[in-house]
């Protein structure tokens, strides 16, 4: 008997007789020594070998993506990326420990030419001719800046735009929302009236370990929608315009995941996916 990645093997000779996995997690094969099956979710720990941070990477469908956004800063020489500081990205009353605390949660955040580790001038003009097809960018060793496409994948294994978002936010972290409930209340606090606000939690159900969380965006000034938004650069350029690229984005008040277009100059998150 032998083992061969996540199965026992039984050969005679050279001759494989019967095979079986060390361990199923709903029904995927897999190593006990190496993943983590919890609550049907596939997952493991890595270290980024450039600067010794670990991250949690989870199996979703025949993808395996990063369950947290990267943290990655440069080096004291050249430094990348941002952390959410505060209401002004500048503002100098914010302690380090804020910031710290802050970026450990939400990750750091990257204008599009830094996190596809080109020079800046990408911002401002194409630079499809450079990006390969498992693009590294900023993204540790063995992983990549997701294309558009693989972003559909993982949207339609999560059940397509309208739901996905849903099921691909924390449960927890994000902020409410008012969900306008109209028609005649019959009894209770809102009785009489024709419409309300319910408060309605921005949170999702997690399904798959991606465990977004909302980090916002940036600005060359500010920062935007922390609490209640998230947005993920995609290595993809937008064809209409030289100084835009695309991104995915998911909020408290929507059960969707959405594609957009962003200027390559703001800041946004980085979700690395395995090679």
């Amino acid at each position: 008997m032998s083992e061969e990645g996540v199965y026992f093997v039984m050969k005679c000779g050279e001759v494989k007789m019967i095979e079986w996995p060390k361990a199923v997690c709903n029904t995927t094969a897999y190593d006990p020594a190496v993943m983590v099956c919890d609550k049907g979710v596939l997952s493991y720990s890595f270290y980024d070998e450039r600067d010794s941070i670990k991250y949690k990477a989870v199996v979703i469908g025949t993808q395996i993506w990063m369950a947290e956004n990267l943290r990655y800063s440069g080096s004291a020489i050249a430094p990348v990326g941002v952390c959410y500081e505060g209401y002004n990205i500048s503002n100098p009353s914010v302690s380090a420990d804020s910031v710290a605390k802050s970026c450990a949660k939400y990750g750091r955040m990257y204008r599009w030419a830094t996190a596809m580790a080109f020079d800046s001038t990408c911002n401002s003009n194409y630079c499809a001719n450079k990006i390969q097809a498992k693009h590294n960018g900023i993204c540790p060793s063995g992983w990549h800046i997701p294309t558009a496409n693989e972003w559909v994948i993982l949207t339609d294994f999560a059940g397509g735009e309208e739901t996905a978002g849903e099921k691909l936010k924390a449960t927890s972290g994000w902020n409410e929302w008012n969900k306008r409930v109209d028609g005649w209340v019959s009894s209770g606090t809102n009785s009489g009236q024709g419409g309300y606000d319910l408060p309605v939690s921005g949170g999702g159900t997690d399904d798959y370990g991606f465990s977004a969380l909302p980090g916002g965006r940036g600005s060359t000034a500010d920062y935007y929608s922390v609490g209640s938004c998230t947005e993920f650069w995609t290595s993809f350029e937008d064809a209409g315009s030289k100084t835009s690229a695309n991104y995915r984005y998911v909020c408290s008040n929507s059960k969707g995941i959405n594609s957009g277009s962003n200027d390559k100059s703001y800041f946004n998150s980085i979700r690395c996916v395995k090679d």
